[in-house]
């Protein structure tokens, strides 16, 4: 396919992609499995792993913004 300005960009081979999911699926294969397990002790620490300290974290309603891990953790999921 020509590119040009006015013209959508070829997506990249199926492969290609498939490298980047596969790293994020990687990425939080730990949280994953903490989640499963529903261990409090696991789930903090895999979201200490995935998320940088000052992470902004936006989700829906009735959370919102939300600043880092230790936010995430005790907005969302220590009151499960």
């Amino acid at each position: 396919m020509t590119e040009t300005a006015n013209a959508p960009v070829k997506a990249a081979p199926a492969a290609a992609t498939g490298s980047v999911h596969d790293a994020n699926k990687r990425l939080i294969a730990p949280l994953r499995r903490a989640l499963r397990s529903a261990d409090p002790g696991g789930i903090r620490d895999a979201l200490d792993a995935v998320f940088a300290p000052d992470a902004l974290i936006r989700l829906g309603a009735p959370f919102g913004d939300l600043r880092g891990p230790g936010a995430l953790w005790s907005t969302v999921y220590a009151p499960l």
